[in-house]
């Protein structure tokens, strides 16, 4: 710490700074060096324990040969494991010592305790009592806000969240907020309380069904002494908001999606110690998304078996070498299940994908035909393969990058859960997007959302209640009424003052978003960029991709241009259509390094106008996803050209390469112009 100087103060009195305070404790409280000081040093404690550890003075958690745990330590909630014998206890209180004197840290006996397995006597928990002088518990409640135990009656131990959840609504008079206030308060605020423990818990079902329930009450305004009528279930208030829905999260749903999200980490982060230390319990001779539940198992290992479910029906292969997954019974090919190979000729039971793939990491065209119908063959024979053979590995299909989000595995739990009804086609989804897009108050939309869904307590809907006696409106006293007619068909006052207001209310509208669409567009004009030509000694390499669906060809197109804007160089290939169309926006960027190259350009900057491929290369978003090859491709080219760059440009800038890639669908092999270039190929670039 004498390395180590803090800001000094001084004491305004009578408006004039007096004195300099030095403090003279180490670092102030709040310092921004703080964390990273106890960061430091917490290193120190848990380098002592491992070395301790090897040393065999102490003997940690011991799963398998090479892996053991003797600590976890999260800021200053530590928990340390250790052999329960005399020598281990003695050499870790003089680690704890050692590590007191060197950073000034004391530990705080008062805050702490000991706990031991059952098979430990009572003369041995004295004498170990003894050594530290710490308190003996039957069992630890809580670590990082979490039960460390979770025993056969789990609600007692969750009822702590149902408990929070309850006060924080008893807290708010229902009555005092609108209908899209209560929304906000209902997704921003309750749902997210049961959020940690959802994530490593499953919560039992009953206790997410009374969570529910107190939900729905302050939703449709009921207390202890006021009951309201909940004009529908939760179940379709959880629809999200195309579905008809109002978008609550069913907390089931969410709790199982939060849970998968660990399966994902399993899978993607092996050598994490979460991960070492579950498989070395669970699963030694197979893989996580094969393993069965097995003999005594934790209930966190219950439930993230649980959340894999979800895992199960949205993970997908992203084929490498097709060594590790299976023709039949693994999902690999997008949005298309592989049948079982025809029997002429006949493909082994348990055939791999690798059987599939020939020498040069291409499909074996031949037998995928012979093999396969024409649709599951032609499905084959689309899906994109490597340039080299490279490992297989699991990516999640409901996301564009390939990587599990909470977001879209509650989508994927939601709609198992509550699949597609009739009522949910097309165009009652466009219907909901009209509702809901509105530039309106949201208790507005929420008014229309319930009339939409005869949720309104019309005369009628009371009526079918039983809470009055007759259906017939009590303006008109002649029809029956419902929400057409409450709102639409009865008008007491004047028809021709409700046009009049009405009139005014449309025009003022239309005033106030004409000059939104005013301001809005200058901000366009002003914003709108030309081609722009790079400085003296550098080059731009423009490329563009097209696709023309009805025939699954793609076109790519590249033009190298100097800081004159002269043309130098171009490049047109035609290419099947694999993938998306942000596929093959990355593939024609390899077209245009490659032709920058044989033109000798040594300083270039690269324009494309997909901006999720400039955000790509540059490492701003990660992918996993089959345009994940094409990316690595790229990086691997510009590391080798410290003087190439790419950047994202707006479409206009972009019309030569765009037309070149449109015309390329047209030529069987690619082609490359350097300074003579063909008379087919100067119309495109005079069309610009």
């Amino acid at each position: 710490m004498n390395c180590i100087s803090a800001a000094s103060f001084s004491v305004l009195i009578n408006r004039v700074p007096k004195g300099l305070i030095i403090p003279q404790r180490g670092l102030r409280q709040g310092c921004p060096l703080s964390p990273y000081i106890f960061i430091i040093c917490a290193e120190v404690l848990s380098n002592l324990l491992v070395q301790a550890e090897k040393q065999s003075l102490i003997q940690g958690l011991n799963f398998n040969r090479s892996l053991s745990a003797t600590h976890l330590l999260f800021a200053d909630d530590s928990l340390v494991f250790a052999r329960a014998s005399s020598n281990d206890c003695r050499n870790l209180k003089g680690i704890f010592y050692c590590y007191a004197a060197a950073s000034g840290q004391v530990f705080n006996f008062e805050k702490s305790s000991m706990f031991f397995s059952s098979s430990i006597s009572q003369i041995q928990r004295e004498e170990y009592k003894n050594i530290f002088g710490l308190n003996v518990v039957t069992k630890h409640e809580k670590y990082l806000g979490l039960p460390s135990m979770v025993g056969r009656r789990k609600i007692n131990f969750f009822n702590e969240i149902k408990l929070r959840v309850l006060s924080k609504l008893s807290s708010w008079q229902s009555k005092n907020f609108s209908c899209g206030g209560k929304e906000v308060l209902i997704k921003a605020v309750v749902q997210a309380i049961a959020a940690y423990a959802m994530s490593v818990f499953k919560i039992p079902q009953g206790l997410c069904e009374d969570i529910e329930k107190a939900i729905s009450r302050f939703w449709w305004g009921s207390s202890d002494t006021h009951r309201s009528i909940h004009w529908a279930r939760w179940e379709r208030l959880c629809h999200a908001k195309i579905r008809g829905g109002i978008g609550f999260r069913d907390f089931s749903c969410f709790n199982q999606a939060l849970i998968a999200k660990q399966g994902w980490r399993i899978l993607h982060n092996p050598d994490s110690l979460m991960a070492q230390i579950l498989k070395a319990k669970y699963f030694k001779h197979s893989s996580f998304m094969e393993v069965k539940l097995g003999s005594n198992p934790s209930f966190v290992w219950r439930s993230i078996l649980w959340g894999r479910q979800v895992l199960h029906k949205g993970l997908r292969w992203r084929i490498g070498n097709g060594k590790h997954v299976k023709i039949s019974g693994n999902n690999w090919v997008k949005n298309f299940e592989i049948p079982r190979a025809n029997s002429q000729p006949s493909l082994p039971m348990e055939a791999v994908v690798a059987e599939l793939i020939d020498e040069s990491n291409k499909w074996r065209e031949d037998l995928i035909v012979q093999s396969f119908s024409k649709e599951a063959a032609e499905r084959i024979s689309r899906t994109p393969l490597p340039k080299t053979p490279r490992p297989d590995k699991l990516v999640w299909h409901f996301d564009k990058h390939g990587i599990y989000s909470v977001k879209s595995g509650y989508k994927l739990a939601v709609n198992l859960k509550f699949p597609d009804k009739p009522s949910c086609s097309d165009s009652s989804k466009t219907m909901w997007k009209v509702i809901w897009a509105n530039d309106i108050p949201e208790k507005v939309k929420i008014f229309i959302w319930r009339a939409a869904q005869n949720m309104s307590p019309t005369v009628e809907n009371l009526w079918k209640r039983k809470i009055v006696g007759d259906p017939v409106c009590q303006r008109c006293c002649s029809m029956s009424e419902d929400v057409f007619h409450a709102l639409v068909e009865y008008k007491k006052e004047d028809p021709l003052g409700s046009a009049t207001r009405a009139v005014a209310i449309v025009e003022s509208y239309r005033r106030i978003k004409s000059v939104k669409n005013n301001v809005s567009a200058g901000h366009q004009q002003n914003g709108q960029q030309d081609w722009k030509a790079p400085p003296p000694g550098w080059f731009k390499v423009n490329v563009d991709a097209a696709t023309n669906l009805s025939k699954q060809w793609g076109g790519l197109g590249a033009v190298v241009r100097d800081s004159s804007g002269e043309i130098v160089a171009a490049a047109a290939q035609r290419t099947t259509l694999k993938g998306n169309v942000a596929d093959m926006e990355a593939e024609a960027v390899l077209p245009g390094i490659q032709v920058a190259r044989e033109a000798n350009c040594v300083h270039f900057v690269i324009e494309s106008d997909s901006k999720e491929v400039v955000e790509l290369v540059l490492k701003r978003k990660n992918s996993l996803a089959e345009i994940s090859r094409n990316i690595e491709e790229i990086q691997d080219c510009l590391k080798g050209q410290s003087t190439a760059t790419i950047q994202f440009v707006p479409r206009r800038c972009n019309v030569i390469a765009h037309n070149l890639a449109e015309v390329a669908p047209d030529r069987e092999d690619p082609v490359f112009w350097i300074g003579n270039f063909p008379v087919s190929t100067v119309d495109v670039f005079l069309q610009f």
